[in-house]
């Protein structure tokens, strides 16, 4: 069994355009979870694993008036999900396979409501929506031929909200005598909407009709080993087409509500990585990646604030990044790193004015450094030691 308390408040200089003139304004909020896990095993073919797990968060912002008659804003949001997974696993006697079947269920509600004023100008929004769903699923993963691992699986979802729908994945790994290994996967996925773009009030209003966002996938992979294992080299494609993405309208015209479901787009990309034991006590590692991520179906918003244009990239995805890394062990007495990381630049929006700007961010490097420093053998315990991060 688990057990998580958090309780937070943040507080914020700035107003909705980003400038230092707010000096009230904070958000708080306090958030249990609790799991527990069981476990048996029937034989050695058969195990059975049960999950549960609670969700609750409790939290919104104040901003109260700066001065008399000024802007004014307060939130409470109360966000519960539970949810229970049961799953059985079947095992080959011989070892060449294990068949997993499962079923889950969950539930989440949410009650919201905030009231404000702006440029003298009230309004208020409040919502409590609950919404269920069941889902069944199988997977098997099979190793019934030598260096051949495969695996393959499909899941079905009934939300009460959105129906049902499902999705698969399949994937295999090869692993040649010579070193090389060869890596390929196939899979959907999704992404429900939030409880404010289905059901919220006031001057935003939510559409309880919105589908799910979809998504499919497929990667390619080939690694080498040389140098008797101590250098591995690896590039990888993959490739993301998105539908049904959900874009803000502005308005009521499009689809009767404030968001609906309209845009496509799709990320493609190479990733090369490559890892060195450069010594018994010292290793590096490299990675790099390329993606190229296009909008294939517009957005309703037209202006230079919208997030899906045609023929545009993907906001917050750059082109170009990579990471690279040195470990180190000091002779038992500890270890020490240092990672690089470059993000190049990214398309983004500038939401201080509206609409909301076109602009590029910059690139930047981060430099990370960390290690572990053993300080003394604890003499009450064989094995424990007093150590610094």
């Amino acid at each position: 069994m688990s057990l998580r308390y958090t309780d937070s408040r943040y507080h914020y200089p700035t107003n909705s355009a980003g400038t230092e003139l707010d000096h009230n304004a904070f958000a708080s909020g306090d958030r249990i979870v609790l799991g527990a896990r069981f476990g048996h095993s029937f034989s050695r073919v058969a195990a059975l694993t049960v999950t549960a797990s609670s969700d609750e968060t409790n939290g919104g912002t104040t901003d109260q008036p700066d001065t008399t008659g000024g802007d004014l804003y307060l939130s409470l949001d109360d966000v519960r999900r539970h949810s229970v997974d049961a799953r059985l696993n079947l095992r080959d006697p011989g070892g060449r396979a294990v068949a997993t079947v499962g079923a889950a269920l969950e539930g989440e509600d949410e009650n919201s409501q905030s009231q404000g004023a702006f440029s003298g100008y009230p309004f208020t929004s409040a919502f409590a929506a609950y919404r269920a769903s069941r889902a069944g699923y199988a997977q098997i993963l099979w190793t019934g031929v030598p260096r051949l691992t495969m695996v393959a699986g499909a899941r079905v979802d009934d939300n009460q909200q959105f129906g049902a729908f499902g999705t698969y994945r399949a994937g295999a790994n090869y692993l040649a005598a010579t070193g090389t290994r060869l890596r390929a996967s196939v899979g959907t996925a999704f992404r429900e909407p939030t409880f404010y773009e289905n059901f919220s009030t006031g001057y935003v209003t939510g559409n309880p009709s919105l589908r799910p966002e979809h998504a499919a996938s497929w990667e390619a992979a080939v690694e080498q080993d040389f140098l008797d294992r101590r250098l591995t080299v690896g590039v990888t494609l993959f490739s993301q087409q998105f539908r049904d993405m959900i874009d803000y309208t502005g308005g009521t015209t499009a689809c009767g509500f404030s968001y609906c479901n309209v845009a496509r787009a799709r990320a493609s990309g190479i990733e090369y990585e490559a890892t060195a034991a450069v010594s018994p006590a010292l290793s590096a590692s490299f990675g790099f990646t390329h993606l190229d991520t296009r909008v294939l179906t517009a957005g309703f918003d037209t202006t230079s604030g919208g997030l899906y244009h045609l023929g545009q990239p993907l906001i917050r995805r750059p082109a170009t990044s990579w990471n690279a890394a040195l470990a180190s062990r000091l002779g038992g007495q500890g270890a020490l790193d240092v990672r690089f990381t470059y993000v190049g630049p990214r398309a983004d929006r500038d939401f201080r004015s509206y609409p909301a700007l076109d602009v590029t961010l910059p690139s930047y490097l981060r430099v990370d450094l960390g290690g572990t420093l053993k300080l003394a053998a604890l003499p009450a315990a064989n094995d424990a030691a007093l150590t610094l991060h």
